[in-house]
């Protein structure tokens, strides 16, 4: 059952499935109710959206970092077969293992401690000038250059800062040449292959191992509900299946509780389902087209502005500015844009986000909700204005 340019109320039809919610089901395993089917189908209709291989399949944890973790231990299983270790049942002792990342997100670096591979165990890529994107050539040199048996490579399709995308055709062909494994950060650059296809910058993502995607961002659903898609659900089975005979089913297909962190679960598939069904590719491409086109045109604003310095271009959805500098020194530009910022958010119209480029302290506008529109631009242009 496609779900393709459909359009309608998503609680209409449908009302006593939206109302089964309440009756506490625990979208565990196949069987009990038709909430595992549901989020089966909302995982595949997920695909069909990202024009993903079939052979993805995948599970919908609480967020990106839960997503994340799960990246990190089924990358630590496929390492680890490669050793002749099976690090779910005998530990990680023993196991080499190296990740190469240019610009990971906190979560992802988090994640990596919590599978107990170390925080600290990333050998940073460089990025290409003026970017967060990695380097491929110095991928490939260090890659090279290592002697670790078990080599995994996290690259990012939108960074948080700059929302660069990583060439994952080319890193994917590394990865081959070496045996390692690959994982996309996609939170939520992978609506980004929505609006442009296969071909735009998200191309080679199909070749991933393994995708960590945020549906609260650009789908716009209620916290939390990650979706974590991998080509080899064997090896996140073997990660996380742990038998109870009091919990066994007849079903020919991985249950929820075998791929993930949770035993129990709560129905988070149904609102990605329903607004899949209501809203279709063309109505998530709209919203997504129409967040980027919104988001340069304040950058364009703000490059225009004599009160304002936009410190990167905007390639998405992310802006990032902060007042112009004139003669400030460089500790007096960041007291200014710190004090800026906290004066938009205290005014309560617009609220924005701190950051960091270049060693130097910036303002960051995300658009991400599907209820943005000009009138918006104009608010912030007011406050801007205002509070220059």
């Amino acid at each position: 059952m496609g779900f393709c340019n459909r359009r309608r109320n998503p609680y209409g039809d449908n009302g006593g499935l939206a109302r089964g919610t309440a009756s506490d089901q625990n979208v565990h395993k196949s069987g009990d109710s038709i909430a595992s089917l549901v989020e089966q189908q909302a995982l595949e209709w997920l695909c069909e959206l990202f024009e993903l291989p079939k052979s993805f399949k995948g599970v919908m944890p609480t967020g990106a970092t839960g997503c994340n973790f799960l990246g990190a231990c089924i990358a630590r299983q496929f390492v680890g077969q490669q050793q002749g270790i099976d690090v779910a049942k005998q530990g990680v002792y023993g196991l080499e293992i190296e990740f190469f990342s240019t610009t990971p997100h906190a979560s992802m670096i988090k994640s990596l401690g919590m599978a107990g591979l170390g925080q600290q165990n990333v050998t940073l890529v460089d990025s290409i000038v003026n970017s967060e994107a990695m380097d491929v050539n110095a991928l490939a040199r260090q890659l090279d250059n290592s002697n670790s048996k078990g080599k995994v490579v996290i690259a990012s399709a939108g960074t948080v800062t700059t929302t660069d995308f990583d060439d994952l055709t080319a890193i994917a062909k590394l990865c081959t040449q070496h045996n390692a494994w690959l994982h996309v950060d996609a939170a939520f650059g992978l609506f980004e292959r929505v609006v442009t296809g296969v071909n735009g910058k998200t191309k080679g993502i199909e070749l991933a191992d393994s995708i960590t995607v945020d549906c609260h961002k650009w789908l716009n659903v209620p916290y939390d509900c990650g979706v974590f898609l991998t080509r080899h659900l064997d090896l996140l089975e073997q990660s996380f299946d742990v038998p109870a005979p009091y919990l066994a089913n007849f079903s020919s297909e991985p249950d929820f509780m075998s791929l993930g962190i949770e035993n129990s679960r709560r129905f988070r598939a149904l609102p990605v389902w329903l607004s899949l069904l209501a809203y279709g590719k063309q109505g998530i491409k709209q919203w997504v087209s129409s967040n980027i086109n919104l988001s340069k045109q304040l950058a364009n604003w703000i490059d225009d502005s004599i009160d304002y310095e936009l410190v990167h271009p905007c390639q998405m959805n992310v802006i990032l500015f902060r007042p112009s500098a004139g003669n400030l020194s460089q500790q007096q530009i960041d007291e200014k844009t710190k004090k800026l910022l906290q004066a938009i958010n205290k005014d309560g119209r617009i609220y924005l986000s701190p950051g960091h480029w270049q060693g130097n302290e910036i303002i960051r506008v995300a658009l991400s909700n599907w209820q943005t529109d000009e009138n918006d631009i104009k608010i912030a242009i007011q406050v801007l204005q205002e509070l220059k």
